[in-house]
């Protein structure tokens, strides 16, 4: 009778997942005002409150549905960003509970991720020009906090200040962006873009409008590829993932990118215009794949190479936006959702020996040999990153590659196929490191796993897993 009322419910409000992450949210921020001990209660407050939304979305129908007169579009694009979204945060308060014990001024860090998957859960949903500034900003202003979390350490304000600066500069990029668009279309709802557009050039002419609209696009769609970190909007990811803690990091790999990534898409959508924008998304994906696989090889820092490999992946999911077809489009989306699980593993094996720094390459030396199963599940991580059977990242670039491919930009794929084999250099040092070497080394570690083997053991289970039904990935239908 329970799971029938809460399977009801979630279908027929499918504001109820980010209502509930909305309402953790301010409890987690009353409780961490009034009550006097309130640290301890924050990490399992949280946790349950993104388990409960993560089980209503898993349990919500997926059909299209309009919210609030347009502004927000719930659909399987969203359903699936959303289930991202919540799976990554909940890792992310699992995996740092441990701030509990160790630092008792961390009470606002589970706010801060909270009110960033609040912002993400709205701009996965966007239908509007009005939502994708309110989820953008609602999800980055928090970012900025949490990449400066590890103040004691300079180079955390450092990469704060540096992805707040061009953060902003990004963002006020699109909001000239969108101001044009809505001048030339009359509208500020995507999906409205390419009927307003074609019915003001039907009343105006000429080619000034059709000018407008490629600049308004150009801007538009710049602010949202600098969250997902595409070359050349990439500068920031590196020094952003250096400055945080691996927790941190993987949020910032997962949830900022997969709801940017819908937005975009939706934008594309919206245009009705393939013309306008497949050759630019496909220049700026081979550029995004040779940037991230080359600056990836001279990497030693562990946050550093993950970033670089952030900048390639960014690169695959171009290619099935360029590819241009509603096939691909969900194949880009679920390519994404399958390195989200992968690359969020990496940074949360990294992190239960380096909690507070990534560090080196150097210092997995000998890590099969002290925690031989977090070496596992790193490689599992790693190896579905290159995309290896049976691992879920395998089927992810399969499913992309076969539909651009399918879209007749078989090139592309041949492209994405052979920097695919070039990322076997820089993944294989975390291997090499971890599994090849037996050295002792010296840097502080904490004595045990603790909660942060939790989510380690679920994402590594959910790489492996997913090979005996990679049909969950590839959720998203053409609306």
């Amino acid at each position: 009778m329970t799971a029938l009322s809460v399977t009801a419910l979630s279908t027929s409000s499918p504001f109820l997942p980010l209502g509930i992450v909305l309402a953790t949210a301010l409890l987690a921020f009353a409780l961490e005002v009034v009550a006097r001990r309130p640290v301890k209660w924050l990490a399992g407050v949280s946790a349950i409150g993104l388990a409960a939304a993560f089980v209503v979305e898993a349990t919500r129908s997926t059909g299209p549905f309009r919210g609030l007169g347009g502004l927000m579009r719930f659909d399987s694009s969203s359903h699936l960003a959303t289930l991202v979204v919540l799976g990554a945060a909940l890792a992310v308060v699992v995996a740092s509970a441990e701030f509990e014990r160790t630092d008792p001024g961390s009470g606002d860090y589970h706010c801060l991720v909270l009110f960033t998957a609040t912002g993400a859960l709205v701009l996965a949903a966007a239908g509007d020009f009005v939502t994708v500034f309110l989820g953008l900003e609602a999800m980055s202003i928090p970012l900025y906090a949490l990449v400066a979390y590890r103040g004691r350490d300079r180079r955390a304000p450092e990469g704060a200040l540096k992805f707040f600066l061009l953060g902003a500069f990004a963002t006020a990029i699109m909001l000239f962006g969108m101001s044009l668009f809505v001048g030339a279309s009359g509208t500020t709802r995507l999906e409205g873009l390419g009927p307003g557009i074609a019915q003001a050039s039907a009343q105006a002419g000429g080619p000034a409008l059709g000018i407008v609209v490629v600049v308004a696009l150009a801007l538009t769609a710049a602010g949202l590829a600098f969250k997902l970190g595409v070359a050349p909007l990439h500068f920031w990811v590196m020094d952003a993932y250096e400055a945080s803690t691996p927790a941190v990091a993987g949020l910032l790999a997962t949830v900022p990118k997969m709801a940017a990534l819908v937005a975009l898409q939706r934008l594309l959508e919206g245009i009705s215009a393939p013309s306008l924008w497949q050759p630019a998304c496909a220049f700026l994906a081979v550029l995004s794949l040779a940037v991230g696989a080359f600056g990836g090889l001279r990497q030693r820092s562990v946050a550093r190479l993950m970033g670089y490999s952030s900048v390639a992946q960014a690169g695959y999911v171009l290619i099935g936006l360029a590819a241009g077809t509603a096939s691909s489009f969900g194949a880009a989306l679920s390519y994404f959702a399958a390195y989200s699980i992968a690359a969020q593993g990496v940074f949360l094996a990294v992190g239960i020996e380096h909690p507070a720094d990534a560090g080196d390459v150097d210092g997995l030396e000998g890590l099969s040999a002290r925690r031989p199963l977090v070496a596992v599940a790193l490689a599992a991580f790693t190896l579905s990153l290159v995309g290896i059977p049976p691992f879920v990242g395998f089927f992810g670039k399969l499913g992309l590659f076969a539909a651009t491919i399918a879209a007749g930009s078989g090139w592309l794929a041949v492209v994405g196929l052979v920097f695919s084999v070039v990322s076997l250099g820089y993944y294989g040092t975390l291997l090499r490191a971890a599994f090849l070497s037996d050295a002792e080394r010296e840097t502080p570690r904490i004595p045990r796993v603790g909660f942060a083997g939790l989510p380690v053991a679920a994402l590594a289970g959910l790489t492996a897993l997913m090979a005996l039904s990679p049909g969950l990935l590839f959720i998203v239908t053409p609306t």
